[in-house]
């Protein structure tokens, strides 16, 4: 069993604040914390835009994403049209025997898209989770929204009770 240091968390903290200063001294000071990098820890203003203020930490799922919607996927319907070109060209269907080089190309190409496409319609949501109600506060008014991302429990814990000592509102998203 692991130790709760060595517990992940997706859970993000968020904490709220009236004054751009006192967001970046919360900041400074929750960086300082054993284990934690820049990456973790961001300042969300009232001037960001909509989308534009991604609360996860760069890079977040897109090993995840851009591999089966871009190798798997296509390279599957690329082999299920070869396999298919093989059976025509053993049927002998006059198009594919008299040219079996463009047939075979033409045919792994449209497989290709058609993996594509299927990956598509496999994946038809947002690849972010809406943005939390801090975020959304702080993008709508003067306020600044603090968003930290622990690796392990032991860091929320620390980040939630440092937060909670400024005095202003506190939440995480688990």
């Amino acid at each position: 069993m692991a130790s709760p240091s060595q517990e992940r968390t997706r859970s993000k903290v968020v904490a709220v604040f009236r004054q751009p200063e006192a967001a970046a001294r919360a900041r400074e000071a929750i960086v300082g914390i054993e284990g934690l990098d820049d990456g973790q820890v961001r300042v969300i203003g009232p001037r960001v835009h909509r989308g534009a203020g991604n609360s996860a930490p760069d890079g977040q799922h897109v090993a995840g994403d851009a591999l089966p919607a871009h190798l798997i996927f296509p390279l599957a319907g690329a082999l299920l049209a070869v396999v298919a070109w093989l059976v025509l060209f053993v049927t002998e269907i006059p198009m594919v025997v008299s040219t079996p080089v463009p047939s075979l190309v033409a045919m792994t190409l449209f497989g290709a898209v058609l993996g594509l496409i299927a990956d598509a319609t496999r994946s038809i949501r947002p690849h972010r989770p809406a943005p939390d109600p801090a975020h959304r506060l702080a993008a709508s008014g003067a306020r600044w929204a603090l968003v930290v991302q622990p690796s392990s429990r032991a860091q929320f814990e620390r980040v939630f009770r440092l937060l909670q000592a400024t005095g202003v509102p506190v939440g995480y998203a688990p």
